[in-house]
């Protein structure tokens, strides 16, 4: 899944052509430049019946934007939903947004403090 969500974002222009392939899984490598995305999985359950578990699985997954700017954040944060809100296909099942949250990074460096934008899906998808 962690695989196919990414690919998701990469392969959409809107992404694609803010944040190049900074794209990441947990964090970032260290000196990855801005604008980029961190992928964290927050949690999942599985579904079942009285015969157990169905291979639908539910996972909540937050996208964190990082831009230099309150304009390319807001930008990219909305590139991310526009791809991903709505979204059904291949594995998934239905991805919608639950919650946006913004702000900036704390730091002494007025001019390296990123701006940030949380985005919350909950993901619907088979796994084989």
């Amino acid at each position: 899944m962690k695989i196919e969500f990414r690919a998701l974002l990469a392969s959409a222009s809107g992404v694609s052509g803010i944040v190049g392939n900074r794209i990441h899984w947990d964090e970032s490598p260290q000196a990855t430049p801005y604008p980029r995305i961190v992928l964290h999985g927050i949690s999942r359950t599985a579904l079942h019946t009285m015969r157990g578990t169905v291979n639908l699985k539910t996972r909540r997954i937050q996208v964190d934007v990082y831009t230099l700017s309150a304009q390319s954040t807001q930008q990219l944060a909305d590139a991310v939903e526009a791809v991903l809100d709505g979204y059904s296909g291949v594995n998934f099942q239905g991805i919608f947004l639950e919650n946006i949250r913004d702000g900036r990074e704390k730091g002494s460096n007025e001019a390296e403090r990123p701006y940030f934008a949380q985005l919350d899906f909950t993901v619907n998808f088979h796994q084989p």
